[in-house]
């Protein structure tokens, strides 16, 4: 089977870069060498945007003289060929439509090499089935990406218009912007404005300051107004279960946990189960999962759930990606890191990323900073939003007191500390009111979700 191409549409495309510089500059962001299907037009149009680069301009004899010199003349076809080309092309005015199609075939190419990559996969089955999935997918979205470009204020405006009329709108009636969701903790939203649904927001903290509790009572209230996928990689799906049900009921977790309870604990328990029941979230405790894995899986959800507004994960180290073996732990942090952060882009919607804090951080009697995130600075160059729990002067955190919040990084606006009560027993963080007491009835409506 022939794969596609256009080697006429690829000759003329070439002949008009070689006589008009200024087609050039029209074709070089449209192309890459490797759209080119004939392996000498590969190398005739590489020579050609070496030359460019050098800030030299291109016509025959330069461009004859820059393959020589990369002893890439034969290869290209010689000096007779170079010169059919130019003169088979008696303008540039059309370049852009020769341009078109070769990379139009060009994907067709990408299409089916990519489809036979993933069927061999498949028929080897080396990989599951979702990991070759998500594969595909990303392959098809890469393809798809090539067709967007910068893009003018005429064809913005519009949805720009649209999108800021309703935000005042919104902020004229009290509502908080359609687009952020809210953690359900008042001061926190106010601060950063809510996640973004293209966001990766980072949670860390030192062992048994409570990021995953903080992590479950944000899936609770979030929960109210749609899915949320919660992958916990180092505890049992049961065991984050009953700690939802630790922070909705009040019971203390380790007495729900061997079964102590008080008089009324089954009737409070039953309560605590319809309205958990009635919460769409989803707990996934497979260890060592990839990111490729968590897209696959969200993507399911999200498409039996018709929705989803938010993924959390617990937490980064813990995640695999089995060609990465062999590997320093830095390296694979860093490349973990570097696809977590394409994700929210993925699902269209943010993602909470727990993460560990380097040992050596812990011995230091001051805040976390972002240095301290563990085993790789990629994590704090991909993050859109940062946050650090911390505990204040003189607290212990055996104790019920207040914890601090740390938002250390927030691309779309302000950064600073807020304050939160944690209660370690019930598992549980509450809002602090304006005198600074837990505001257990904290769960007014406008605080628990903001839809997108």
């Amino acid at each position: 089977m022939s794969l596609p191409c256009n080697i006429e549409a690829e000759k003329k495309t070439l002949g008009a870069m070689i006589r008009d510089p200024e087609a050039i500059i029209r074709v070089r962001d449209i192309l890459q060498p490797h759209d080119f299907h004939q392996p000498s037009h590969q190398i005739i149009y590489q020579s050609i945007l070496d030359i460019t680069n050098r800030g030299s301009s291109v016509d025959l004899m330069i461009l004859h003289d820059d393959l020589e010199r990369k002893k890439q003349v034969d290869h290209a076809g010689g000096l007779l060929y170079l010169t059919e080309i130019v003169h088979g092309v008696a303008t540039s005015v059309n370049i852009e439509y020769h341009a078109a199609i070769v990379l139009e075939k060009s994907q067709r190419r990408q299409l089916i090499r990519h489809c036979s990559e993933i069927t061999e996969k498949a028929q080897a089955g080396e990989e599951d089935v979702e990991s070759l999935t998500s594969l595909l997918q990303d392959r098809l979205q890469k393809i798809s990406a090539r067709q967007s470009g910068p893009q003018s204020l005429n064809q913005l405006l519009g949805d720009v218009l649209t999108d800021t009329r309703q935000r005042i709108e919104d902020a004229w009636e009290g509502r908080p912007p359609r687009r952020f969701l809210s953690t359900g903790f008042h001061d926190l939203d106010r601060l950063t404005g809510g996640i973004d649904q293209g966001e990766m927001v980072i949670l860390a903290a030192q062992p048994s300051l409570g990021k995953t509790a903080l992590a479950c009572s944000i899936a609770l209230n979030v929960a109210k107004s749609g899915p949320v996928v919660f992958f916990s990689l180092e505890t049992d799906a049961p065991d984050i279960l009953r700690r939802m049900i630790a922070i909705q009921a009040g019971f203390s977790f380790h007495d729900l946990s061997e079964g102590r309870a008080p008089a009324n604990a089954l009737t409070t328990l039953e309560k605590t189960a319809a309205t958990l029941q009635s919460l769409p979230i989803y707990i996934d405790d497979s260890r060592g999962i990839s990111p490729d894995q968590i897209h696959a899986r969200s993507e399911k959800i999200k498409m039996q759930a018709k929705g989803l507004k938010l993924v959390i994960v617990d937490y980064l180290q813990l995640m695999n990606i089995p060609y990465l073996k062999g590997l320093k732990k830095y390296e694979q942090v860093t490349e973990l890191s570097h696809q977590c952060q394409i994700l929210p882009g993925k699902l269209k919607c943010p993602l909470l990323l727990l993460s560990q804090l380097s040992r050596e951080s812990a011995k230091e009697s001051r805040a976390p900073r972002m240095s301290d995130l563990r085993d790789s600075g990629a994590i704090e160059q991909d993050a859109h939003q940062i946050w650090f729990i911390s505990l204040p002067k003189d607290e212990d955190k055996a104790l019920p007191g207040p914890r601090n919040l740390i938002v250390e990084k927030n691309k779309k606006g302000p950064t600073g500390l807020i304050q939160l009560q944690f209660t370690p027993e019930h598992f549980a963080f509450h809002n602090l009111d304006r005198y600074g007491e837990p505001d257990y009835f904290n769960h007014r409506e406008e605080d628990a979700y903001v839809p997108f």
